[in-house]
């Protein structure tokens, strides 16, 4: 990473794509514009498909880090921890990521993205400027970063040229392209902190958590998703079950001392 760079681009067949923050480093905890530029420097039109959010060149950054796993549980807390990794965690194998939004749903709790396919093309020598918003945490809802190398990625998919073959049905998309811009993360978490594993193995400790947890052995009775999340505002984790029946309990835990703050049953609080 060298410092002060911002912006990064590459260029194949005819298609140039650069990416650029505000700056380099970035702060954790503070929000940053993360900007992709996709310009056709050939010779014929530029076509490509998206979903219906119409995002041209997705972008998201990634850490050389894992989040530490934890213990091994076993029973019925392992069932829940393992749930949590397969619905609400990243995989431990990945690496961490930082999330940018698209300019136009940032503000918004959720959005969804229709699961349709969405023509677009542009013509020689035209470009398409997005902007997308990195919020300074770890995703998805996972605390600040730690501090360290980073690298913001661009990537452009599903994509032909008009001169290709069986290019008016888009038989033979090319590869993806990838724009990366090597950066740094200062201000970022305290190494020693809780991560949401070890968080779930202090939760699962918790009286109230396990006896639910083994009054209710089968995720077919929990009510989804369950709570695994870092509360930013409070600098609390938030690790709770609520099930079917509307019985619930939710544990603060202070992510430095791994100290229980709170235990939170029926009713549970919403997200």
């Amino acid at each position: 990473m060298e410092e002060g760079v911002r912006r990064a681009s590459i260029e194949v067949d005819g298609v140039r794509l650069a990416i650029e923050a505000t700056g380099n480093p970035l702060r954790a905890g503070e929000g940053a514009w993360i900007t992709t530029t996709l310009r056709n420097t050939g010779r014929d039109t530029l076509r490509w498909m998206t979903d219906g959010c119409a995002i041209h060149v997705g972008a998201h950054g990634e850490m050389p880090f894992r989040w530490a796993k934890g213990f091994l549980q076993a029973g019925v807390a392992k069932t829940y921890k393992n749930w949590a990794y397969v619905a609400n965690l990243p995989a431990p194998e990945s690496p961490i990521w930082l999330s940018a939004v698209p300019e136009r749903f940032v503000g918004k709790a959720t959005f969804g993205c229709a699961d349709l396919g969405v023509p677009h093309e542009l013509a020689p020598s035209r470009e398409v400027r997005q902007r997308h918003h990195w919020d300074g945490q770890a995703a998805p809802d996972l605390g600040l970063p730690p501090n360290g190398p980073a690298e913001w990625i661009g990537t452009f998919q599903t994509w032909w040229r008009q001169a290709d073959p069986g290019a008016e049905f888009a038989e033979n998309p090319r590869d993806p392209l990838l724009v990366r811009l090597p950066a740094g993360i200062v201000g970022g978490r305290d190494p020693g902190m809780l991560s949401a594993g070890q968080a779930i193995d202090v939760a699962v400790t918790v009286p109230a958590l396990r006896a639910l947890l083994e009054a209710n052995p089968s995720i077919q009775d929990w009510d989804m998703p369950i709570t695994t999340r870092f509360d930013h505002p409070r600098a609390l984790w938030q690790i709770g079950l609520k099930t079917n029946d509307g019985f619930s309990v939710l544990v603060q835990i202070e992510p430095l001392t791994a100290a229980v703050v709170r235990v939170v049953q029926d009713p549970f609080p919403a997200p």
